[in-house]
């Protein structure tokens, strides 16, 4: 009776562990396959729809209801595998049965084609580069079948000099637009023409550098994450990685702008190559950006950003939609 009582014990508590690490394996190692085969594909299309859900609208209650739901299978996963050994009593579970790891091994092997292969991915954002649009320890969601950027876009790239390393950044400019940065200002001229700027643009925020018209801060009336640090001198910084070479923007002249008292130039330029993209940090003083190391080629663009999945120490911005 004892050795009855201890093995029982035993098969309820591999059972628990193996559906915590691979939902159903528990089912699988008591012999109930139909309910093996189904927790993880019912697993897979909640975390799939609460993905989707979260590149359409701010649907913070909906994702919440989905985390909800993939929480309680897991547990009704648990409570199901503890009721049905309790039931039908002690059986031979064969720990060792080959085919459990062959299960276990097919699983895992599943789970990683489709983290890899899944047209949603999420990542953590380690900074606050993109505050207060993005916040550290945010788990956005990310489009990789949306690869359209368009000026004002949220998007995920690698970076070109270790394309091990992902970014998230604000799209400003597109091939052939200019770029002109001064101390909280970022002044560009977009490659459509001074018609198109008139067109699209407040006549305050335009202004004739060269002969030419370009638009002052275009981004920041419409989207309220983007901010600059009155603490900070960005202009004096990044004039301090001009002796290095670790300066994409290059300085120059223009007689249309305040000067810069002790300095030569008053203004960074840039120009945005053909098939590339000028990203910034909406936190624009305290961001690594396309001002230090370049516009992002075409290629290394992984897909848009959708919205905020979740930040586990501020549920508040859970679903929030990103713009």
């Amino acid at each position: 009776m004892e050795n009855n009582i201890k093995e029982n014990k035993k098969s309820v508590f591999i059972a628990i562990i193996l559906n915590l690490l691979f939902i159903g394996a528990g089912h699988y190692y008591i012999k109930d396959t139909k309910k093996a085969f189904i927790f993880f594909p019912i697993m897979i299309l909640a975390l799939s729809l609460m993905y989707y859900l979260s590149t359409l609208v701010e649907i913070g209650i909906f994702v919440g209801l989905i985390y909800f739901l993939c929480f309680s299978i897991y547990i009704y996963s648990i409570i199901d595998v503890i009721k049905l050994i309790k039931n039908e009593g002690i059986r031979d579970y064969e720990s060792k049965d080959i085919k459990l790891l062959f299960f276990i091994c097919a699983y895992a092997l599943l789970s990683i084609l489709i983290y890899t292969y899944s047209p949603l991915k999420v990542y953590s954002v380690p900074s606050n580069n993109m505050a207060t649009t993005i916040m550290k320890d945010d788990r956005i969601v990310v489009n990789k079948l949306n690869k359209e950027v368009k000026r004002g876009d949220i998007i995920a790239f690698r970076y070109s000099k270790d394309e091990k390393v992902h970014y998230v950044k604000r799209c400003i400019a597109i091939e052939g637009d200019e770029i002109l940065f001064q101390e909280e200002h970022f002044f560009i001229h977009f490659s459509e023409g001074d018609e198109y700027i008139k067109a699209n643009f407040p006549q305050e925020k335009i202004k004739n550098i060269g002969g030419r018209l370009w638009v002052d801060n275009p981004y920041r009336q419409q989207f309220s994450g983007i901010q600059y640090d009155e603490k900070i001198n960005l202009f004096d910084a990044m004039a301090s990685y001009l002796s290095s070479n670790h300066l994409a923007m290059k300085p120059a002249q223009v007689e249309d702008l305040p000067l810069k008292e002790g300095y030569k130039f008053n203004t960074f330029y840039a120009k945005v190559e053909k098939d590339h993209f000028y990203m910034v940090g909406d936190n624009r003083d305290h961001s690594n950006d396309s001002r230090f190391w370049g516009s992002v080629p075409k290629e290394n663009i992984i897909g848009k950003a959708g919205s905020i999945l979740i930040n586990f120490k501020n549920l508040s911005r859970m679903g929030k939609l990103l713009q």
